[in-house]
């Protein structure tokens, strides 16, 4: 959002809050929601490549119909004509795509604001994912806390999930993995979270998760994949990005952590530990 105006940030927080049923208003209640002018909505409609209002909100309702789409109702859409022994450049291409316009949708101050917070010594983080996104959750997890404590991974469990959420406050910062056929569980927790004053990190897809209207910052990623099922890859590269990020910002602290790591590690193969 860097290369929008502050009435025009204005104007996109609230269609990310309540997305996508605040850009389906009339234009003159969104205006009143973000508190501008009509014209401004209609500039901003315009910044964004579209010719009219009308047709925004065209776009909007065709994204409320893939919102929701299974794996299974995506089988036709994903048959691709190319020869069989070009699956794999087909593969390549498609994939290639994503990571590109993925991280091209990412500005630097957004995925700064993120290394900034997972990085914060005085801040507890925990990450969460769903049916899929979760060994994303538990892979960042796992290197965060190499390089830093008070990191932990909110497992599917929902007793578990319940004791993570007991002593959350603002001094929590929760990032949650959350893509299409989004989960009422991460959301639930995201709910409850963000209530008791932690803030909430999102990584989403383009259609944006419910639980976005919660989250102080969100990252969006491609999900298209050359099956029926949408892909992890792009995520997975923003992962190892976050992960890059935060060892550069941590430097000799995380060095200093991954070395007592090791040494640990070696104490116990000296005792003859798996």
């Amino acid at each position: 959002m860097d290369s929008l105006t502050t009435s025009e940030k204005k104007i996109a927080r609230i269609i990310l809050a309540e997305y996508p049923t605040a850009g389906l208003q009339p234009v003159a209640k969104l205006a009143s929601t973000a508190k501008v002018s009509a014209p401004t909505v209609l500039r901003f409609v315009s910044k964004l490549g579209i010719d009219s209002y009308p047709e925004f909100q065209e776009r909007l309702l065709a994204e409320l119909k893939e919102r929701h789409k299974s794996a299974l109702e995506q089988y036709p859409d994903s048959q691709d004509s190319y020869p069989e022994n070009e699956l794999l450049s087909h593969c390549l291409s498609v994939f290639s795509a994503g990571l590109h316009q993925s991280f091209k949708d990412i500005t630097e101050s957004e995925f700064k604001k993120f290394i900034d917070l997972l990085t914060d010594p005085k801040l507890r983080i925990h990450c969460i994912g769903g049916r899929f996104s979760a060994s994303l959750a538990n892979y960042l997890t796992l290197h965060l806390q190499s390089m830093r404590k008070g990191c932990a991974y909110i497992a599917g469990d929902r007793y578990w999930s319940e004791h993570r959420l007991l002593d959350m406050d603002k001094k929590d910062v929760v990032l949650a993995y959350d893509f299409r056929r989004y989960q009422q569980q991460t959301l639930d927790i995201v709910r409850k979270a963000h209530e008791q004053g932690a803030e909430i990190l999102l990584i989403s897809d383009r259609y944006l998760s419910p639980a976005a209207e919660f989250a102080s910052s969100v990252l969006t990623v491609d999900i298209k994949g050359p099956s029926p099922f949408d892909s992890n890859l792009p995520a997975m590269a923003l992962t190892e990005a976050i992960i890059a990020g935060a060892a550069s910002k941590l430097g000799d602290k995380a060095k200093s952590r991954m070395a007592r790591l090791e040494a640990i590690g070696e104490d116990f193969e000296a005792q003859g530990g798996v």
